[in-house]
């Protein structure tokens, strides 16, 4: 049968009635490796005309969350450009904030996975600014400076924008589900999150600092290993890039693209731009 479909484009889906490798369910997946998955049959398996129609719905207990770009953002478009940074260093924003944001990606090397308290994060923050100014050329260039800057980056919980749907629906999905983050971060993320009543919602935050790794570099498996009552197969990851599912997927969760912006028309992974989404996505592909 592989061997028909691999030579007729033209053949359609048993359960859809796409055309064969021109389609993807919710999570990215032809109809066809699904129902292998489902019928648990290996590729050389004819599928009798009963297992044509099997349906099996798709028990999702989980729901994963990244942070930056699916719950919150920054507050000034940038991360390391905090909200008083400008104040802080005293120079006009407007004509120096394109040469700021390309230094700090040059130096951003420096921010490293290790720091496990805010007070580590404070001093590789320090050392971050105080790289970026001297590369800037500032005039007033001072360890005090540095310390400034550091301390609006991880003390200043207002460098967050937590979108307006997160509470409301946070809780609605909480009810429903198991909710749980995985994001890169560091320490300072878990008092912003406690501060604006969003850690209850989650069974467990991952943040990559607290192990070392990040999201592409073996985030996941951590996760896994230290909840492992968690199914892969029945859980959803959420997170705005895509490079990122892709690990996700590797160890075998499903996964959504989350686009605030409304910027991506066309991907691999089925896009939602709203929270509220999730469980229209969800219903959707149970259904069909």
């Amino acid at each position: 049968m592989d061997n028909n479909l691999q030579n007729n484009k033209e053949k359609r889906c048993l359960i859809c009635n796409k055309p064969y490798n021109h389609h993807y369910d919710l999570f990215g997946r032809s109809c066809l490796a699904n129902l292998y998955t489902q019928l648990n049959i290996s590729n050389s398996r004819l599928i009798s005309n009963k297992e044509k129609h099997l349906k099996k719905e798709m028990h999702i207990k989980n729901i994963i969350f990244d942070n930056g770009g699916v719950l919150s953002n920054p507050k000034t478009g940038n991360w390391f450009i905090t909200t008083n940074f400008w104040n802080i260093i005293n120079i006009d924003a407007k004509n120096n904030m394109d040469i700021m944001k390309g230094i700090m990606k040059k130096y951003q090397y420096k921010l490293t996975q290790e720091p496990k308290t805010e007070l580590e994060e404070h001093n590789m923050f320090s050392n971050f600014y105080y790289q970026v100014l001297k590369e800037f050329g500032y005039k007033n260039l001072s360890k005090e400076i540095a310390n400034k800057l550091a301390g609006d980056c991880v003390y200043n919980d207002d460098k967050y924008i937590f979108f307006s749907d997160v509470n409301k629906e946070l809780e609605k999905l909480s009810t429903k589900y198991d909710l749980y983050m995985i994001t890169d971060a560091w320490p300072s993320s878990f008092r912003v999150l406690d501060n604006r009543n969003i850690s209850k919602y989650f069974k467990n935050i991952m943040i990559s600092s607290m192990e070392s790794k990040t999201k592409l570099d073996g985030l996941f498996k951590i996760f896994l290993e230290k909840n492992n009552n968690i199914i892969p197969e029945k859980s959803i990851f959420i997170d705005d890039r895509s490079d990122i599912l892709d690990e996700a997927t590797k160890c075998g969760f499903n996964a959504i693209l989350m686009d605030r912006k409304r910027e991506c028309s066309d991907s691999k992974y089925n896009i939602i731009h709203e929270l509220s989404e999730i469980e229209i996505m969800v219903d959707r592909s149970c259904s069909q």
